[in-house]
């Protein structure tokens, strides 16, 4: 009777069974995390945006696409696409808001500015105000005393006046703009002035006074990101 020693087959065998059950457990935690990805809405981290080579990830395309059929959105969409098109890497900001208009044939343009940005608020004006009807009005409309609302001042000592974003968006809607737009708004005084302005609205100037009105660049220098 032969006397085999099993013992190096079985940890062969062992060791081929952990890998094979590894690579699984492995697969199943990116299965499983795209999946969550996929779920919750994380597409920043997706590994490979098939969506943008035609994989509906989302298994909605036909519930959107019959809101793309006709309206107000419709219109500005496609006339987004042909901006996009005709524009690609070739026109700068204002000449695309420039396009925009003219193919949505809008010509009375409200322009809700920042007190802070006043010089470039006229020279955005005076640049494009003999091809298109300027309707401006200042973020101190009204003049809301702080003290009356009990809103924090940035100087103490100094008697201020609030921004009032409601009443920039109803001096525009009275006057029945065709495109709104936003130009260096204060953080969280951007989203009231969306919420009460009836025409469509689109910001031309993001305000950040600390970078010059280009929040983008805190995102491209370490040493701001550092500071987040």
């Amino acid at each position: 009777m032969y006397n085999y020693d099993l013992t190096p087959m079985f940890s062969e065998i062992k060791l081929t069974l952990q890998n094979s059950l590894d690579t699984l457990r492995i697969n199943l935690q990116k299965r499983i995390k795209n999946m969550t990805r996929e779920f919750l809405g994380d597409c920043v981290h997706c590994p490979d945006h098939a969506c943008h080579h035609g994989k509906d990830c989302w298994e909605k395309q036909d519930t959107i696409a019959q809101r793309y059929q006709n309206g107000q959105d419709t219109k500005i969409w496609r006339a987004a696409a042909e901006i996009e098109a005709q524009g690609y890497c070739r026109l700068n900001r204002l000449q695309e808001l420039l396009m925009f208009c003219n193919k949505m044939n809008y010509r009375i343009i409200g322009l809700a500015f920042c007190v802070g940005v006043i010089d470039e608020a006229k020279i955005f004006v005076d640049t494009i105000g003999d091809r298109l009807e300027i309707i401006s009005v200042c973020c101190k409309v009204c003049s809301l005393n702080k003290d009356d609302y009990n809103l924090m001042h940035i100087l103490t000592e100094k008697k201020e006046y609030a921004c009032n974003p409601i009443g920039q968006a109803e001096f525009l809607n009275q006057r029945h703009t065709d495109l709104n737009i936003i130009f260096g708004l204060c953080m969280g005084h951007d989203i009231v002035f969306n919420n009460n302005s009836k025409a469509p609205v689109t910001t031309f100037l993001v305000k950040d006074r600390v970078l010059a009105h280009n929040p983008g660049a805190a995102l491209y220098c370490q040493y701001v990101r550092k500071r987040i």
